[in-house]
């Protein structure tokens, strides 16, 4: 007689758990260390823009950076916590 379970009397929440943990491990975490890095290092490349001022099609590159800045930084915001 063997002592594993059937499938049926498995507790399904372990498994979500268990699933949840895996995704978290394997996406979660890297992309919000990408994140927190993309928000410390951006800020490195719109300085140029501002040093040398603004032209006609660099002031939407710029805001485009910020908002992407932004954004980094809230997904990144709990990183190594």
């Amino acid at each position: 007689m063997s002592t594993n379970e059937s499938p049926s009397t498995v507790d399904p929440t372990l498994d979500s758990e268990a699933v949840g943990a895996a995704l978290r491990h394997t996406v979660v975490d890297p992309l919000r260390a990408l994140s927190f890095w993309t928000a410390v290092l951006l800020p490195l490349a719109y300085l140029p823009l501002v040093a040398n001022g603004l032209g006609n099609g660099e002031m939407s590159v710029l805001i485009s950076l910020v908002a992407v800045n932004a954004a980094a930084l809230v997904i990144g915001h709990g990183h190594e916590r």
